[in-house]
């Protein structure tokens, strides 16, 4: 049997304490109670995957959402470099467009707070509207993705910490801050071997 790949989006809404009216509409629970029985009639072999996305993890609560899901992974909002690195990569390795090296920097500047996935859905609209109009140039600049990048929302820094926070119960985020611990331990120790 091939493997079987299950996405589910906006998945905190399955185990989320509380819901807008236009959530409830949808019925979570009852999703919820179909993804446990399924989960339930799998005999082992299957190759079956559940990927649960979400942009307000911590909206969830963590044990009914690690009855489904084994682990969970946290993707930061990307810092400059990659950013930039993401523009660099699809605009000129991809799509052969010219532009310099200041309108990257530019581009890597005005994109903070964006996730990656805002990100190339910007370039993508950016890249099909010179396509539709035809230029045959392959000139970009910032201004092309200003409009568009601002039409999406960027991730704040209080959602981010919320995020993070959040993280940090998850047994990941625990086995996460073990490991900063035993590294900055292990750090002072070195450095006050060396300064004896």
């Amino acid at each position: 049997m091939p493997p079987v790949l299950c996405m589910i989006r906006d998945t905190e809404l399955l185990f989320s304490k509380k819901l807008t009216p236009q959530e409830k509409a949808f019925e979570p629970s009852r999703f919820r109670r179909i993804i446990r029985k399924f989960i339930k009639k799998m005999k082992p072999g299957q190759r079956i995957m559940f990927i649960g996305m979400s942009s307000q993890p911590y909206r969830a609560r963590i044990k009914q959402l690690l009855q489904i899901y084994e682990h969970i992974i946290l993707f930061p909002r990307p810092n400059y470099g990659s950013r930039r690195k993401i523009f660099y990569e699809v605009l000129i390795e991809k799509y052969n467009m010219n532009i310099n090296d200041v309108e990257l920097s530019i581009l890597a500047s005005i994109s903070d707070g964006y996730t990656v996935g805002q990100i190339l859905e910007t370039i993508d609209k950016v890249i099909n509207i010179k396509h539709e109009n035809k230029y045959s140039n392959k000139i970009c600049t910032a201004i092309d993705f200003i409009s568009i990048l601002g039409t999406k929302i960027p991730v704040f820094i209080d959602e981010e910490n919320k995020i993070k926070n959040w993280y940090a119960q998850t047994a990941n985020g625990i086995k996460r801050l073990n490991e900063k611990a035993q590294t900055s331990i292990t750090s002072k120790r070195t450095s006050l071997k060396k300064q004896s």
